[in-house]
Order: C-alpha cells, then sequence, then structure tokens
C-alpha cells in the first residue's frame, strides 16, 4: 500500500446539510453495490479525486525534484479545469464573472491539447 496525500474536491450541489463526507460515503456504497456512482457532480468529483490520486501516485520519488514536480503541475494544471468549468457553469450571471473562468478552462485546454494530452474529465450531458 502507498500512501499519498491528495486534497479532496468538494462536491457540487448536494442536498442541503450533506456533508461531503457522508456524498463520499454513499458514492463508495453505490459502487462497492455495482451502481452508478452518483449523479453527474457525484461522477466529476469522483473522477477529479482520482486524477488527482493518479498525479499523487506518479511522482517518482527516486527522480530529480525537477522531473517530477514538472510533470505533475502540468498534469495538476490541466485537471484543473473541471474545476473552472463548474465555477463557469455556476457563476451568477455576470459577464466578468464567466469570462474569467473561461479564460483558465482555455488555457488549460490549449496546453492540454499542445501536449496531446486529455482535458476533459467529466461526462458531459
Amino acid at each position: 500500500m502507498t500512501a499519498v496525500t491528495v486534497t479532496v474536491p468538494v462536491v457540487g450541489h448536494k442536498p442541503e446539510g450533506m456533508e461531503d463526507a457522508e456524498a463520499y460515503a454513499r458514492a463508495a456504497t453505490n459502487l462497492r453495490g455495482n451502481y452508478q456512482v452518483g449523479g453527474s457532480n457525484m461522477r466529476a468529483a469522483v473522477a477529479l479525486l482520482l486524477d488527482r490520486v493518479c498525479i499523487a501516485l506518479d511522482s517518482n520519488p527516486g527522480a530529480s525534484d525537477s522531473d517530477v514536480n514538472e510533470g505533475s503541475v502540468v498534469r495538476e494544471f490541466i485537471r484543473q479545469r473541471h474545476e473552472y468549468v463548474v465555477a463557469a457553469r455556476n457563476s451568477n450571471g455576470s459577464d466578468a464573472d464567466y469570462f474569467r473562468w473561461q479564460g483558465h478552462m482555455e488555457a488549460r485546454r490549449q496546453l492540454a491539447q499542445q501536449l496531446g494530452l486529455p482535458y476533459e474529465f467529466e461526462v458531459r450531458p
């Protein structure tokens, strides 16, 4: 078993009063029962969590710091795109707010395309 530290994504649009821990516990129960993990927000949160675990596991303690950090930082930067997509969808309708998030989304998409890496980490409706 390998121990890693990751930041757990916030689950968007949970039922009122539900904490993230309960949402993830329900998702785990659903997966063990061979059911869908949950709705699109839960799927996106679990996918982002697994992406972050992959990044953490991808670090090679025997490599030089620059080799490990550079690749991990680039992948983390690209994988953050989903968070900006969610923020844009949840924006309050202000053009400035939406365009701020859109700029972050586009920067990550363009970098991923130039490097030939995936940049969509959620199932689109």
